[in-house]
């Protein structure tokens, strides 16, 4: 797994070096295409390289495995906008133009081949048979482009765009990107549930070091057992004690300052203070009050919660999925609130939108 990420590491610094590059080519955009502006390029490397070098730190640090994978994703987040930056233009002439996809696909099509143009101020979207072309409302260039689109564009009587078949069955402008985020959210989501899972069950939970102290005070906070040795500032912390102590009021006598304990435990920091946790305690030449066997199975189960939370958060974006396709599939069986909850306005055709009807005014007698 250790080896994967790296690789995606080394893929996320190559495109960060490659935009780079672009930040500081003076030529885009020029007369003849449309592109993002730059800020979105400067805002992409600050935020992928930031969170990139995060992740990296927690990775070779051996930080909790959520940590990464969060630092990560947001890594991903900048990358999307330096790939769209470099991969997102559109170039033309007087005859025809060129459309580059956020993978980089390119397409050429002649003005002849618009069968139709929908939008104003904001975006705009350019039907070329079976394909849209997307013009960013803040992209660079893009007035003078329409125009010249518009100028050659000649509209033909019923001449529109033909109906669809997709997952939304054609009521949905350009499926695809939802499709796209559909998947890259959910791979994104799922792989991180798999790491983490993995990373919890294949840790090692042995102590990392025993320590005989004598305990000489304790307190209780919310359920958890802090055992207070004079000779160290550190608490030793019990975990949730009167569950996992074989013998909690027996333990509590012993707290007097008159016996030795061995602890096994972790480092630990919580809001900035450090403290030890407990995996096991036993008392010299005496009983044995947290075993070894039960203190890793209650640092599994805390460990897990964090699994399961990945899983709700996994669960809750299938069900999101799951409604966006229903909702987009028929449009008109929902309000307008309701599919623009899971749709921006502008990308469900209108007339598939159920309009409220006006309040008929009562006719006083």
């Amino acid at each position: 797994m250790r080896t994967v990420l790296i690789v995606i590491y080394a893929a996320l610094a190559l495109l960060y070096i490659r935009g780079i590059f672009a930040l500081f080519k003076k030529e885009r955009p020029g007369a003849g295409s449309v592109a993002l502006p730059k800020y979105m390029l400067i805002c992409g490397l600050v935020c992928g390289i930031f969170f990139l070098i995060l992740s990296v730190i927690t990775l070779r640090g051996h930080e909790k495995a959520w940590i990464t994978i969060i630092f990560g994703c947001l890594s991903f987040l900048g990358a999307a906008l330096v790939l769209g930056y470099i991969n997102c233009v559109i170039t033309y002439d007087d005859y025809s133009f060129t459309s580059k996809s956020f993978f980089g696909v390119k397409r050429t099509y002649n003005y002849s081949e618009v069968t139709g143009i929908k939008g104003g101020d904001r975006d705009v979207k350019i039907y070329v048979g079976g394909h849209v072309v997307r013009v960013d409302e803040i992209a660079e260039g893009r007035d003078e482009f329409l125009t010249a689109v518009r100028r050659n564009y000649v509209p033909s009587g019923k001449r529109g765009r033909k109906k669809r078949k997709d997952i939304f069955n054609g009521n949905v402008e350009n499926p695809g990107e939802f499709v796209f985020v559909y998947i890259l959210i959910g791979v994104l989501m799922i792989g991180a549930l798999v790491y983490f899972t993995l990373d919890v069950l294949n840790a090692d939970y042995s102590p990392e070091a025993f320590a005989e102290v004598r305990v000489s005070s304790y307190k209780e906070i919310d359920g958890d057992l802090c055992l207070f040795a004079a000779e160290e500032k550190e608490p030793y912390v019990i975990a949730d004690y009167k569950k996992t102590v074989s013998d909690p009021d027996g333990l509590l006598e012993k707290c007097n300052g008159n016996y030795v304990f061995k602890i096994g435990y972790y480092e630990m920091e919580d809001d900035g203070e450090t403290y030890r946790q407990a995996i096991c305690v036993r008392r010299i030449n005496g009983n044995e009050y947290l075993t070894l066997e039960d203190g890793i199975r209650q640092k599994k189960t805390e460990t897990f919660q964090l699994v399961w939370l990945f899983l709700a958060f996994v669960l809750l974006w299938a069900v999101f999925v799951i409604l966006s396709i229903c909702i987009g599939r028929h449009p008109e069986k929902f309000s307008r609130k309701i599919v623009h909850l899971f749709f921006k306005p502008g990308y469900v055709k209108t007339d598939q939108i159920p309009h409220k009807k006006p309040k008929k005014k009562s006719k006083k007698k």
